[in-house]
């Protein structure tokens, strides 16, 4: 009969080999240093020569082999006093605190140099501006407050024009990708395009997207459109970008744009290439940049009188000796002010400031304009004109708050119309104050309606109520369905103060969740203490489903101030003397709210204190 192996599964059993020995490791005895050795950290413990450094194996850790290698290598040192060897194994031990110290200053110098690059991104500055001025001013400041020994190690420092190029590369490449790696659900796209000073179309686009405890926006890119700036070459970049960083036009929630056609386009536009791959895509057009429209429509008569305020500023403005003449007087006046402000349409703010300050020096201006411009001066005799001009700084100047309070980082759609139902219902306040003749809601027009005559006034009164209406209009027109819209969703902004549960416009089970949240005393105390994206994401642990549809009615972007505000920040970086500047990983490392992962970056390197 053959016999199985003991293997076989055939036989039920298993062969078991016999136990492993336990392996003793030797220890280490103070009588060594008299044969030139002491111990290591090590697991098991080495022996090592105070006198060349070698180290020898555990097993190696006895009293012959020692002094074997005692007598090979370092006879000369055999046979000393015990004194000798002590003060032997405290030189060894320096020398290695010493080399331990010099091994760690590359590393230092390191994360230094990352920090510096960052600073500079940072302030937009040169690159250049580290070696050149940072370098040398911490020199001499360490120099002076600390000693030479700090100058020293500042200057093992690597800050060269191109490495603080690479090192910016770096981080910024470390923040997209961070950035696209906690894009795994659904996110928001703010997209806006301009030309730089350079003369080229740079596309700059935010996302903004939802983590376990947030909804957080950050820059993606900023890149050149090489020929066109029409639709098809906006979504080509767009779609090239997220392929390659492996996101899917499927996560796509919104995007956010102003209304150029090359955005909205129905045939041609970007959204119209976007929805032909995901048609779910909603599109929001820039809350703010529709305020602008509203602002920017002005009766005839209003109109004539800015455009009458533009004339008297190039009058004073466009000639340098003028200027200095109209700074002299307001000099010799005791003015508040010295000199005009300049009013350009791409700048929406720029209007009212420039309306404000003549107003602030109109009689700077009159006796300045008799002596130089005797036909511009006719309008500040004229009872009429002063008392539209003080309304369009009036109303100007509150059109010009409510668009500063609609700017802003991590503002919602809800935020904004939340804003925009406020300032409609005060356009409506103001025309019923208009009916009783009660001005004190415009300040510079009370002021002057007191010494006004009555006939002035009432052919004021047409061209304001004229343009209340005509305000509120376009409101209506460029908002439409504005209140609907924020009381359907008036449980998103407080859920606390919600009573009528039927609103809501959300399923039974749904409607359920919201009425437990809204009576939850805990979940209360949290509100009042976090935003309210912050807010949703904690009450997503518990309650998915109704959290869900708030965090999606939250996560579009409601205008493109990141956009703008990056702009700003690109004419800082690329001037006339950087025009060839490639600026994208400078801006976003600068506008990134994510900070870049600088220790794994100072990991994947080796200091060298050579640089």
């Amino acid at each position: 009969m053959k016999r199985q192996s003991p293997s076989s599964s055939s036989t039920g059993f298993t062969s078991s080999a016999p136990p492993a020995k336990k392996l003793k490791h030797r220890h280490y005895n103070n009588d060594y240093i008299k044969l030139g050795f002491t111990t290591s950290s090590d697991d098991p413990p080495k022996a090592v020569c105070f006198f060349c450094g070698d180290k020898l194996s555990n097993n190696s850790m006895k009293p012959s082999l020692l002094q074997r290698h005692l007598q090979r290598f370092h006879s000369q040192n055999a046979d000393k006093p015990d004194a000798f060897y002590e003060r032997k194994l405290s030189e060894f031990k320096a020398s290695q605190t010493t080399m331990v110290q010099r091994s760690k200053i590359p590393q230092r110098a390191l994360r230094a140099s990352f920090d510096v690059a960052r600073l500079v991104a940072q302030k937009k500055k040169p690159h250049s501006i580290a070696e050149e001025l940072i370098a040398p001013a911490a020199s001499i400041l360490a120099t002076v407050m600390i000693g030479q020994d700090a100058a020293t190690a500042i200057a093992s420092v690597p800050l060269s024009n191109d490495t603080i190029g690479r090192r910016i590369d770096e981080m910024a490449h470390d923040i997209i990708d961070n950035v696209v790696s906690q894009m795994s659900g659904h996110f928001a796209l703010q997209l806006d395009e301009s030309t730089d000073i350079g003369g080229e179309a740079q596309l700059l686009a935010f996302a903004r997207f939802r983590t376990d405890t947030d909804i957080v926006e950050n820059i993606l890119f900023c890149k050149s459109l090489k020929d066109n700036t029409t639709g098809e070459a906006i979504f080509q970049l767009l779609d090239d970008f997220l392929s390659s960083h492996g996101l899917q036009w499927f996560q796509c929630h919104s995007v956010c744009t102003d209304g150029a056609a090359a955005m909205t386009g129905k045939h041609k536009g970007l959204m119209a290439k976007i929805r032909a791959q995901n048609n779910d895509v909603t599109w929001m057009h820039c809350i703010i940049h529709r305020e602008a429209l509203v602002a920017k429509q002005l009766s005839p008569p209003l109109n004539a009188v800015l455009a009458q305020c533009i004339k008297v500023i190039n009058a004073i403005k466009s000639s340098p000796l003028q200027s200095r003449l109209f700074r002299k007087l307001c000099d010799d006046s005791g003015a508040s002010y010295k000199q005009l402000l300049l009013h350009t349409e791409v700048r929406w703010l720029s209007r009212g400031r420039a309306l404000q300050r003549i107003l602030d020096l109109r009689d700077e201006v009159y006796q300045f304009l008799i002596g130089t411009s005797p036909t511009l001066v006719s309008c500040f005799d004229d009872a009429k004109w002063l008392l539209q001009l003080c309304y369009l700084v009036d109303i100007v100047g509150k059109l010009n708050d409510f668009n500063v309070s609609l700017q802003g980082v991590n503002s919602n759609v809800l935020f904004m119309m939340q804003k925009t139902c406020a300032f409609v219902a005060k356009v409506r306040f103001w025309k019923a104050q208009m009916i009783t003749k009660n001005f004190c809601c415009f300040p510079n027009l009370e002021s002057l309606v007191a010494d006004a005559r009555e006939q002035d006034v009432a052919q004021l009164m047409p061209v304001i109520d004229h343009h209340l209406d005509e305000m509120l209009r376009l409101f209506e027109k460029y908002f439409p369905s504005m209140n609907e819209s924020r009381e359907q969703y008036a449980w998103i902004e407080n859920p606390f103060a919600v009573t009528e549960f039927v609103h809501c416009s959300l399923n039974s089970s749904v409607t359920e969740s919201l009425i437990e949240v809204s009576h939850d005393e805990n979940l209360k105390l949290f509100y009042r203490g976090h935003s309210i994206t912050q807010f949703w994401s904690a009450v997503k642990r518990e309650y998915a489903a109704l959290a869900g549809i708030a965090l999606n009615i939250l996560l579009p972007f409601g205008s493109t101030y990141l956009c703008e505000s990056t702009f700003s920040a690109l004419c800082e970086l690329k001037t006339k003397k950087r025009n060839r500047l490639n600026v994208e990983n400078d801006l976003i490392v600068s506008s990134s709210t994510i900070a870049p992962r600088v220790e794994n970056l100072c990991s994947l390197k080796t200091g060298n204190l050579s640089h």
